[in-house]
């Protein structure tokens, strides 16, 4: 057989199968239909996600009530406007301090002896501060000033050293 002969006879065998297409689509009558599932029972109400956290430490603060620096440096940056110029009294390690003209400019504080130098506060002094403190490094005071933003940090300005 040539290819010639074989698609010809193809062709009349297709043409054979039926020239029309039956679209015709039976319906099943709604008595034999299936019954209809019964109304699933509603999904429970999804519960409201918890609230936030209040900020750590409120504006006001009762006296001779203090903050760690690390408090203070979390509170600052979860809600500075509640934080910037009130009053705190901060305990926190001595780190280091500067001094200009024979009086101390300001000190460092650190939360921990593993903290990095992003977890600090200063404290500056002003024109009335100490010649010296009897300091050394990682030795516990506490200091009271008003807070301030230095570099998007919170400081304190006007610091006074309440205990060493």
């Amino acid at each position: 057989m040539t290819t010639k002969t074989l698609l010809v006879s193809l062709a009349l065998s297709l043409a054979a199968c039926g020239t029309a297409e039956d679209t015709t689509v039976e319906e099943t009558p709604p008595s034999a239909a299936a019954p209809a599932p019964e109304a699933a029972e509603p999904a429970p109400a999804a519960e409201p996600a918890p609230a936030a956290p209040a900020p750590s430490a409120p504006a006001a603060e009762a006296p001779g009530d203090t903050v760690t620096v690390a408090a203070l440096r979390e509170g600052f940056t979860a809600d500075e406007d509640t934080w910037m110029n009130t009053t705190r009294t901060v305990t926190g390690l001595y780190m280091n301090s500067t001094s200009m003209d024979g009086r101390l400019n300001n000190i460092t504080l650190v939360a921990s002896r593993d903290a990095a130098f992003n977890e600090t506060v200063m404290c500056a002094f002003g024109d009335d501060g100490p010649t010296s403190v009897d300091l050394t490094q990682y030795d516990e005071v506490t200091v009271t000033g008003r807070v301030e933003s230095f570099f998007n940090r919170p400081s304190l300005r006007d610091c006074s050293i309440v205990a060493e």
